[in-house]
């Protein structure tokens, strides 16, 4: 009995070939052929799945946030996102200290900066004795609410260190263990971005207003 090789059936399953040979390879199978007919089976699972696999599309968050960090990273020659224009809302280090308090060691921080229409809430967690800094935020879009699948990252000293992207409550966590020139971007769409310089400060201001 002649049998068929895998690259054969290969073509087969995929509906190549000319109509003699497919005729007889039908034929072949016909005739109860377990050894060609596993070869078959194996063949059409693999197309299959190839099939299926054209239908597959990548998560729309997945590929905005991929496409995000190469961007930022790209050479400075190469155009960047347009930063949106910034209104500080609230800073909790210019908050009065309370009264017969001359000054507060601070290792949290709390921010709201208006950028637009979106709303980003910030709260920078430090360490006590070390350099490591906690980074919650949420982004909210202020008249629709929270906006998620935003890509979001840290950086130090131009450095990506910690990178997130936004829930469907617009919540983001970043973290970094060193100190230097700390940057939050978040990725608003293919053209424009949200960017904050830091303050690595762990102390309030000395100039803060007491009571």
């Amino acid at each position: 009995m002649k049998h068929f090789d895998i690259h054969e059936w290969s073509d087969f399953a995929r509906g190549l070939g000319d109509e003699a040979s497919r005729q007889a390879m039908t034929d072949h199978l016909a005739s109860g052929c377990a050894r060609c007919d596993a070869a078959l089976s194996a063949v059409q699972r693999v197309v299959t799945l190839a099939q299926n696999e054209l239908d597959w599309q990548p998560p729309v968050h997945a590929v905005r946030s991929v496409k995000a960090f190469f961007a930022l990273n790209l050479p400075e020659r190469a155009p960047k996102l347009k930063s949106l224009a910034l209104q500080l809302a609230f800073d909790s280090f210019m908050e009065p200290a309370p009264a017969g308090i001359r000054s507060l060691d601070t290792t949290s921080r709390h921010l709201v900066y208006y950028a637009q229409n979106y709303a980003l809430d910030l709260r920078l967690d430090y360490e006590p004795q070390s350099h490591a800094l906690h980074l919650g935020g949420e982004i909210l879009d202020r008249q629709f609410g929270p906006v998620a699948n935003i890509p979001a990252f840290l950086f130090a000293d131009d450095q990506v260190v910690s990178r997130s992207t936004s829930g469907e409550l617009g919540q983001f966590d970043l973290h970094c263990e060193q100190e230097g020139k700390l940057r939050l971007c978040l990725v608003m769409n293919d053209d424009e971005s949200i960017d904050i310089s830091l303050d690595s400060r762990r102390r309030r201001p000395a100039n803060a207003p007491a009571h």
